[in-house]
């Protein structure tokens, strides 16, 4: 009798845990934070561009944007040194945005960001159990997902109005085409995943290398010819003199500084060669994934969806956050890490990379979030040393949970080579 009761019991326990796991990440990531400026800053880049694109004008010209975020935001203080700098293709949300108002573009938005982390984490599971049938009938395989809310790079991504959500969604939709020969998925991954190329770019060219090129360049062109129609259907004679003003004033920010990204070479971008080492490692970072992809370490004719796909997959997460000039919340490539940690062999290995991902997903900020929304404590009343010299304690903390991340994949990668399965 017990035995029949306990299998019950743990799977009741299951679906508690994901509920509540469901539960944090959308009230943590959708009510309103103490502070109020980042609370959906980041639509108002887009929302502002799409405006200033149905007037015939070009976003990435720095007068014309500064005048459009003034006029919707009231002169919102800012604007100062705010440039539009990001893809065009991201017009295809910002324009349907600016057609609605303000108030409620940003809560479309945020819910976009939702719909694409729970697409993407269903997803996740669709390739996950193309790589091992049994995946889905493992407790275990359903906590690994439902911890993926639990990394604060999910809650800032929907509270902050960024990207990487429906950047993550077009990963794993070029994924997950490519696994069951699907064409129009992987089109649609890639125009996705085009919103942020520093974040998707590994994963394509895995794709791309591993079998996948002709669904890629599909995508390709169509990415291409989207970005074509947006650039000519609004002032373009002094285009490309725009954007790399734009670029320059982005760059300017502090908060883009080499030593302020948390990719591991960001420890050393403030030092004497660090420029060197900070892009040297993107290109470190591309030969890997060339060398994953063409089947060095193991066969190339191996078809998509074998589990040491999988454990490529993961090691392009870790390689993307380690290497690639990201700040906290494109963090959520580790999604593919969490969800996917039963590929990897041992309680305890996954138990101390789940540690550091969520360590570095700053689990502290969500800590003193938490006290300052639900409880009702102010700053004085928290003593949290880790708040301190936010940008520079933390960014340099996170790079080196980064570097940790990337080091446990290795390892378990190469430990672990024994237990794939090859055609």
């Amino acid at each position: 009798m017990a035995a029949r009761e306990t299998p019950f019991l743990l799977n009741s326990l299951t679906v508690i845990f994901c509920t509540g796991a469901v539960i944090v990440v959308l009230y943590f990531g959708n009510v309103q934070r103490y502070d109020d400026w980042l609370y959906d800053h980041d639509c108002r880049f887009w929302y502002s561009a799409g405006k200033a694109w149905l007037q015939g004008e070009s976003p990435y010209n720095f007068s014309v944007f500064s005048r459009m975020w003034i006029s919707e935001f009231n002169g919102d203080p800012r604007t100062k040194n705010h440039a539009f700098v990001y893809p065009p293709a991201i017009l295809i949300i910002g324009i349907p945005l600016s057609l609605l108002p303000w108030d409620t573009a940003r809560v479309v938005f945020r819910l976009l960001s939702v719909f694409s982390f729970f697409g993407s984490c269903i997803l996740m599971l669709l390739i996950m159990s193309y790589a091992s049938k049994d995946m889905l009938r493992k407790r275990s395989t359903w906590m690994y997902c439902a911890m993926c809310c639990l990394l604060f790079s999910v809650m800032q991504t929907m509270f902050q109005g960024q990207t990487p959500l429906l950047v993550m969604f077009g990963i794993m939709l070029l994924v997950y085409g490519w696994q069951r020969g699907l064409v129009a998925a992987c089109i649609l991954g890639c125009l996705f995943a085009s919103l942020k190329p520093q974040m998707s770019f590994f994963f394509i060219l895995y794709v791309f290398f591993a079998g996948g090129h002709k669904k890629v360049l599909a995508g390709a062109a169509v990415v291409v010819i989207i970005t074509a129609l947006l650039l000519v259907s609004s002032s373009t004679h002094t285009l490309f003199q725009h954007m790399l003003h734009s670029l320059t004033i982005h760059r300017q920010q502090g908060f883009n500084d080499l030593n302020q990204y948390d990719c591991v070479t960001g420890l050393f971008g403030a030092a004497a060669g660090g420029p060197a080492l900070f892009y040297g490692g993107i290109f470190v970072g591309v030969a890997v994934v060339i060398l994953l992809a063409r089947g060095t370490a193991f066969r190339p004719t191996a078809k998509p969806g074998l589990p040491v796909q999988i454990r490529h997959l993961q090691l392009i997460a870790a390689l993307t956050v380690g290497l690639m000039p990201l700040h906290r919340y494109d963090a959520v490539a580790y999604v593919l890490v969490v969800g996917t940690l039963g590929f990897i062999h041992g309680t305890f290995s996954r138990l101390v990379l789940l540690c550091a991902v969520l360590v570095h997903g700053a689990v502290w900020r969500l800590t003193g979030y938490y006290a300052r929304i639900v409880l009702g404590f102010t700053d004085d009343q928290i003593f949290n040393p880790l708040e301190f010299h936010y940008w520079l304690t933390t960014s340099h903390l996170a790079s080196l949970f980064s570097g940790i991340v990337l080091f446990l994949i290795i390892l378990y990668f190469f430990r672990d080579r024994k237990h794939y399965t090859t055609p």
